[in-house]
């Protein structure tokens, strides 16, 4: 099991008055996005080891949350023991839905 860490801000600089989510609604559409999130690493990555080194990826997803225009930009950061590895990790990522 590969470890995932987040780190999602939500930008409220230019909320709206009446914005379509309030807190509650906002905080589980961010959980449920989180949870798709780790369900496709865990499928992609949750079997991945280095096989030099035995160990697993690390994965932290930073993001921002845009209140104004309700988009939410994400970018993965993976953290290997090798560069190998990481190449390896990066392809299985990549790879398309045929799995």
């Amino acid at each position: 099991m590969i470890q995932i860490t987040f780190n999602i801000h939500i930008d409220e600089s230019q909320v709206p008055d009446s914005p379509l989510f309030d807190e509650f609604e906002l905080a589980q559409m961010l959980d449920y996005t989180k949870a798709q999130i780790v369900q496709f690493l865990q499928t992609r990555l949750g079997g991945l080891r280095c096989p030099t080194h035995d160990e697993a990826a690390r994965v932290r997803v930073d993001g921002v949350y845009h209140a104004d225009s309700e988009q939410l930009d994400f970018q993965y950061h993976l953290d290997t023991c090798c560069q190998i590895f990481l190449m390896q990790a990066i392809a299985m990522l990549n790879r398309g839905s045929e799995m």
